[in-house]
């Protein structure tokens, strides 16, 4: 089975996936465009997706979402892991995403 991920949705969900890369990349952001009030929701939400991390041990899904914030926060959360640059901290994240990418996945339609 082939998944196509082809909304917004989707690239919220599965944000590290090609095609969610593809959408930001065309979206030619730069993290100088991080310090724009604009996307003050994006960083406060690559936050929250850190701090759950350490918290909860997951990262989880909130209702309702919006997609172009939850899409964004995701490399955002991982330009700021990857400046910690605490090896703990990296390989915890990744299991956070892992864990709430699994019940995202038990939910989806066959």
């Amino acid at each position: 089975m082939v998944l196509m991920l082809i909304s917004k949705e989707d690239f919220a969900k599965y944000p590290f996936t090609k095609e969610a890369n593809n959408f930001v990349t065309n979206l030619d952001l730069k993290i100088s465009d991080l310090a724009n009030r604009n996307y003050g929701e994006v960083v406060n939400r690559a936050e929250q997706r850190i701090e759950e991390t350490i918290i909860e041990n997951i990262v989880k899904w909130h209702d309702p979402v919006i997609y172009d914030i939850e899409i964004l926060s995701f490399p955002v959360a991982i330009a700021f892991v990857t400046t910690i640059n605490d090896d703990f901290l990296k390989k915890r994240y990744a299991l956070a995403e892992a864990k709430k990418t699994e019940i995202l996945l038990r939910k989806e339609r066959d």
